[in-house]
């Protein structure tokens, strides 16, 4: 921030509370694409279960992001203008990093979910290694 001009953060910090929000909801259409099709192809009543607890607890991360958003400082317009009289809590950093790792685990779930189910299929070794690296590149 101190290479930024100071007339510009105000704007800077707007954006970054904007942004939270729509990152999350971006965020999670993604992972839940991805469950979609997971519930497509592999039909297991467990799996499918699976697939939607996993679903219930992206939704509720992504309500937590979009709090996070507007609870932390007081007022709200302090996010983004630090002209005004205001507080933010002393744990926001703590709340971002478990923010941070919550997603976290929630892309190594999403990723490691259907591992198990390909290496039972009934292909040469070439071809399902091959299958779970296809389904694996979401890690990267």
């Amino acid at each position: 921030m101190s290479d930024i001009d100071p007339i510009y953060h105000n704007r800077i910090f707007l954006l970054f509370v904007a942004g939270q929000p729509v990152w999350g909801a971006a965020n999670k259409a993604v992972k839940f694409s991805i469950l979609h099709l997971y519930l497509t192809i592999f039909p297991s009543r467990t799996f499918c279960r699976v697939c939607y607890a996993t679903m219930v607890v992206s939704f509720a991360y992504l309500l937590s992001v979009i709090l996070e958003t507007f609870v932390f400082c007081r007022p709200v317009q302090y996010n983004w203008d630090k002209t005004i009289k205001g507080t933010c809590d002393k744990n926001i950093m703590v709340g971002y990093i478990l923010s941070g790792s919550t997603n976290l685990l929630l892309d190594v779930i999403v990723v490691v979910l259907p591992m198990p189910v390909l290496w039972k299929l009934r292909l040469p070794w070439g071809k399902k290694i091959g299958i779970m690296a296809m389904f694996s590149l979401g890690a990267l």
